[in-house]
């Protein structure tokens, strides 16, 4: 199998992260995190969820094609047929289930479809050496998602005017998303000219008025910058939690900045010390200021990907201290062109916040099961750098084929089992014997694959402990 897949790839001038294997079943993950999150919260799952459940069962007939195809195990033409079909059946879903118009359902199934196979290669191409094939395709299914949200959830503020605090979080987010997106890609088209310093700022300040802040202001008909001043200040704890966050920031930039001026590579437990930094940015912002923490995750993915944006375009003065900083903290992971490891982490412990149909009424809810909500926080935060610290320190028996050990994995079970179990005693989380069972066995299994994986720990465990524990 492995080399008809590199077959394929040479073929069609495909260059996936060297040392990893091709990560197939990762491609399976967020479609079935989706429909397990919709099968399990039925009651909170809004129209627009309720959509993705269902283009999520078509993600996941797509990738299975493409991957098929992949292996020279179905023609190019028969993998069209297939995928024709795969539309046909899903626009008639949507159709006669959720009474969607037939055009607009034709033309949704056909994007879904065609558009990941299509963003797939596009994403390889584009960043050569960066993602094994899985990554590749978690990263294009992700684009999917958000390009069909971000449409329908437009047009349906603009018909609504939906006033939920977590619907214009939604907003904002997308919007600005969308808009560096767009500031991604023209940077990309006209570096030869966008690399200089003050043609790149002009055109930066210019794009953000342009597309991010005039269409906010325009679809939330109020300043989008007065809202969110408002929202970080909209009560005490709010107030306290923000400035904490910003404590958080100072203690993260100065360990940077030493690293920097020490000039060595960073250890994998100094690089670790950002998922501790990471578990005490997100748990107070989860227990009190869900809305905030949920928006203030998209904001600071967006300003992670234009940090990296000033990096690989080395604009003046950040350029270069982002590159040593790179530098200093990059892994053997970290081989193709874009700086992946931050944003993988960020990613890892916002996903449950992304993917839950309504997480911020689960967090204000009677029930209070925080647990769903940690899985990105319990895997990478606690449970990785547990295994990483342990391990160096003391692991001496490594899994076959892995320089994991056997001490730094038991170490990642038991720190996790006792982070549940601190939930419980708190009041923050409540379990029948079942979920005993399930939270036991998502820990250990997470735990195992922690240490066998090649692919990204930060991307790939907090999907599987969210699929388990959800």
């Amino acid at each position: 199998m492995d080399k008809k897949f590199h077959t394929f790839l040479t073929a069609n001038n495909l260059q996936t992260r060297p040392g990893a294997q091709h990560g197939l079943w990762l491609a399976f993950l967020l479609p079935l995190a989706i429909s397990v999150s919709y099968y399990r919260n039925l009651e909170v799952s809004s129209e627009i969820y309720r959509l993705n459940a269902v283009l999520s069962v078509n993600l996941l007939l797509s990738v299975m094609i493409t991957i098929i195809e992949t292996l020279q195990k179905l023609s190019s033409l028969a993998s069209k047929i297939c995928l024709l079909v795969v539309v046909a059946a899903t626009a008639t879903i949507l159709t006669v289930i959720l009474l969607k118009g037939l055009l607009f359902s034709l033309l949704i199934s056909f994007f879904v479809t065609f558009g990941f196979k299509k963003s797939l290669f596009t994403i390889i191409k584009l960043f050569p050496r960066s993602f094994s094939f899985g990554e590749a395709c978690v990263c294009a299914e992700g684009l999917i998602f958000f390009m069909v949200s971000f449409y329908i959830n437009i047009i349906a503020h603009k018909q609504s005017q939906n006033e939920r605090l977590g619907s214009i979080s939604t907003t904002v987010i997308q919007i600005g998303l969308f808009g560096l997106g767009l500031i991604c890609l023209t940077s990309y088209y006209f570096k030869g000219i966008l690399c200089r310093t003050i043609p790149f700022y002009i055109f930066i300040i210019l794009s953000l008025f342009i597309l991010i802040i005039l269409p906010l202001h325009v679809v939330l008909q109020r300043s989008p910058i007065l809202w969110i001043i408002n929202l970080f200040t909209a009560d005490r704890n709010t107030v306290y939690v923000f400035f904490y966050w910003i404590l958080c920031c100072i203690v993260a930039t100065l360990i940077v900045r030493n690293q920097i001026e020490d000039g060595n590579k960073a250890s994998t437990i100094v690089r670790k010390t950002f998922h501790v930094l990471a578990v005490a940015v997100y748990l107070p912002g989860l227990l009190y200021c869900c809305n905030l923490l949920y928006l203030a995750s998209g904001v600071v993915l967006g300003i992670f990907v234009g940090l990296e944006l000033l990096r690989i375009l080395k604009i003046e003065p950040l350029g270069p201290i982002l590159q040593d900083g790179f530098h200093v903290y990059s892994d053997e992971k970290d081989v193709g062109s874009i700086a992946l490891t931050p944003i993988y982490l960020l990613v890892g412990c916002s996903l449950p916040l992304w993917i839950h149909p309504d997480p911020c009424d689960v967090v204000d809810s009677a029930g209070f099961n925080l647990l769903p909500l940690t899985s990105g926080l319990l895997t990478i935060g606690i449970g990785d750098a547990a295994a990483s610290a342990m391990g160096k320190k003391f692991g001496k028996h490594k899994w076959p084929g892995s320089q994991k050990t056997f001490e730094g994995t038991i170490a990642c079970i038991l720190s996790q089992l006792i982070m549940v179990f601190i939930f419980n005693r708190i009041g923050y989380a409540a379990f029948t014997p079942v979920q005993i069972g399930r939270i036991i066995f998502g820990i250990i299994f997470c735990s195992y694959v922690e240490a066998v994986t090649d692919q990204i720990d930060n991307l790939v465990l907090p999907f599987i402990m969210y699929i388990i524990l959800i």
